[in-house]
């Protein structure tokens, strides 16, 4: 994920078994649901059934809960699918796997205007119409460039760690590179960065936004289902922990809201 760490599945707890991830899918989801309210819950997303279980992919005929990240399609009817504004590419690092990589889910809801390019296999975007998302000394704001010359954003969906051999790549040295507003991310996923070091389905969500916001001057909740499946697992973990004062979320002190 972008500026953040996906290394693991699932994430252990203190008896041995592991929560639901979107790498790591359940077979069912009857958890419990009371949750305080959570940072999605003012957000205009679909909603999510429930007692859902895995579903056969139609392509690879594995059995996954909601999406298939492998085939990149949605599983259930009800999953909504959208347009974006402008195209958004995706280039994931090849060790990472596609099942642990939040970008995928922009992919599914949205196939039309997301592409997913494996490191170090992408076109060279042409740098009038396009920008790169990553934190650098020299990206600007959305606010300080002419986002109507604006057709393409490209992410890199990687670990910090791996990150700079993908900013690197002679293909995006001229590629402007833009940044976002800092943002506390909802990943349950441990890195020691910064709590402003999203997922990279946040980065893609908080850019649509204030893209919205820049180009338009009105964000009005377009691309709020963006977090359609990472909302739906965050609020199956916070449920899981909370179900049983015995199991421990070690990962990250705090991240259970009690």
């Amino acid at each position: 994920a972008l500026l953040s760490n996906p290394a693991e599945a699932a994430t252990s707890t203190a008896s041995g078994s592991s929560v639901p991830t979107e790498g790591e899918q359940p077979q069912s989801t009857d958890l419990p649901t009371s949750l305080p309210p959570s940072p999605f819950a003012n957000l205009k997303l679909a909603k999510v059934p429930e007692n859902l279980r895995r579903a056969q992919c139609p392509q690879c005929k594995s059995r996954k809960l909601l999406y298939c990240p492998e085939c990149q399609i949605p599983l259930e009817p009800f999953v909504p699918r959208f347009d974006l504004p402008i195209h958004c590419d995706v280039i994931h690092h090849p060790q990472e796997k596609r099942t642990k990589s939040t970008a995928i889910h922009a992919a599914v809801l949205c196939p039309d205007h997301v592409t997913i390019h494996e490191f170090p296999s992408f076109p060279a975007f042409d740098p009038t119409e396009s920008v790169l998302l990553y934190p650098c000394p020299e990206a600007r704001s959305l606010h300080e460039i002419d986002l109507r010359r604006v057709k393409r954003v490209v992410f890199i969906d990687s670990t910090w760690q791996k990150a700079g051999s993908v900013l690197h790549h002679p293909t995006l040295a001229n590629i402007p590179r833009v940044k976002i507003e800092a943002e506390n991310t909802a990943f349950w996923r441990y890195q020691d960065v910064s709590p402003h070091c999203l997922a990279t389905i946040e980065a893609i969500y908080y850019f649509f936004r204030e893209f919205a916001n820049a180009k338009d001057g009105r964000y009005e909740g377009q691309y709020d289902n963006l977090l359609y499946f990472f909302s739906y697992y965050y609020d199956k973990i916070q449920s899981y922990y909370r179900s049983d004062p015995s199991l421990k979320f070690s990962k990250i002190d705090g991240y259970i809201k009690y």
